[in-house]
């Protein structure tokens, strides 16, 4: 299945909704070539602008949802940096949830 960005906002309403209490902001979310990397979140000044998820997941829609979820907790916590513990502990609670059910 070749995916569209209009799937990308889907699977965020749908996560935002599911997982996150529907307390994210909407954002725009693009498949764009990106080198090395899955997604990223961007920021201005603190607040979440867009995610880019890259152009070459859009075959891939498991690593996709992966992804999109994992970009979802760098916007609901723009300002930790990185992927530190407090990242780690929220990616396992989302875990713990179902968010990655029937997708690893």
């Amino acid at each position: 299945m070749r995916q569209t960005n209009a799937d990308l906002r889907r699977y965020y309403r749908y996560a935002n909704k599911r997982y996150f209490g529907n307390k994210l902001p909407s954002i725009n979310l693009y498949f764009t070539k990106l080198r090395s990397i899955s997604g990223v979140t961007r920021l201005l000044c603190n607040i979440p602008a867009y995610i880019e998820i890259s152009e070459s997941l859009r075959t891939f829609q498991a690593i996709t949802i992966q992804t999109v979820i994992h970009e979802m907790v760098h916007v609901e916590h723009p300002t930790w940096k990185g992927h530190g513990w407090q990242f780690d502990r929220r990616m396992l609670r989302l875990a713990k949830a179902g968010a990655f059910d029937g997708l690893w």
